[in-house]
């Protein structure tokens, strides 16, 4: 079976709430060479979905996954990075994504930057390359506007 299908059929598994499931198939998809399945290995050892949680093993796959071509997991692996209170290690990769085009990355340095200097004028800088990104989510463009208007 090829990976897609195994992919496939994982997010179904996923999708119906069968972690320990779609963690198997995803694992078997991902050492097959599947970077979407990399991926989710690595936002399920984050979240403890099907595994216990294991922020090693996630940043071990977004490595992997980043390295087999996914852009989503340079993402995920700034706010990893972040959550573990390593902002210069998610600063570095926030600014990967961004290079890649990602207008979610220019959301959360911005927001690296508020916690450094609530003035600082990289702030404005990286909302703005957000909304020009054009590929924010509905929620993340709605919150970006809000904070565009509160510091005009």
């Amino acid at each position: 079976m090829d990976t897609d299908e195994l992919f496939r059929q994982a997010n179904a598994a996923y999708e119906k709430g069968d972690f320990t499931e779609a963690f198997a198939i995803f694992t078997h998809a991902a050492n097959g060479g599947d970077c979407h399945a990399m991926t989710r290995l690595a936002t399920m050892y984050e979240l403890g979905e099907g595994v216990p949680a294991d922020l090693s093993k996630s940043i071990e796959w977004d490595l992997k996954a980043i390295a087999a071509g996914s852009r989503s997991s340079i993402l995920n692996l700034g706010l990893t990075y972040r959550s573990l209170g390593k902002n210069g290690d998610a600063q570095k990769w926030f600014e990967k994504a961004l290079e890649q085009g990602d207008g979610e990355a220019a959301f959360e340095l911005a927001k690296l930057y508020k916690l450094e200097d609530e003035n600082s004028p990289l702030i404005k800088k990286y909302l703005l390359l957000a909304v020009s990104a054009g590929d924010l989510s509905e929620e993340t463009a709605k919150e970006v506007q809000n904070w565009l208007a509160k510091i005009g």
